[in-house]
This record gives C-alpha cells, structure tokens and sequence, in this order.
C-alpha cells in the first residue's frame, strides 16, 4: 500500500491514531473543523521550514 493511498483513504476503522481517526471522521461528516484547522496549520508550518531551510 503507497503512503498516497494512505493519505487518500485512511483506515477509520483500524487506526493506529485513534484520536486522529476521530478528528477525521468528524471532519468528514461536517460536524467538526479542528481536523482541517489543523491540518492547513501544519502545511504553513511546513511551508516556512521550506522557505527558511531552501
């Protein structure tokens, strides 16, 4: 299995992250936005390690 299907389609119902699956599947089913909120904050981290590193 590739990372990028892992990436794509997650295992909610097996997960090695529990509390992550959760934040997920509450993402999905539009009932919370801490997963995405989250996610676009670790994307502009990244983007600035890679601005400041090259």
């Amino acid at each position: 299995m590739s990372i990028i299907s892992l990436l794509n389609e997650p295992n909610c119902s097996s997960p090695a992250n529990v509390d992550a699956s959760v934040m997920y599947r509450k993402y999905k089913e539009n009932k919370d936005n801490e997963y995405e909120t989250i996610i676009k904050k670790q994307v502009n981290e990244s983007r600035l390690v890679a601005e400041h590193e090259g």
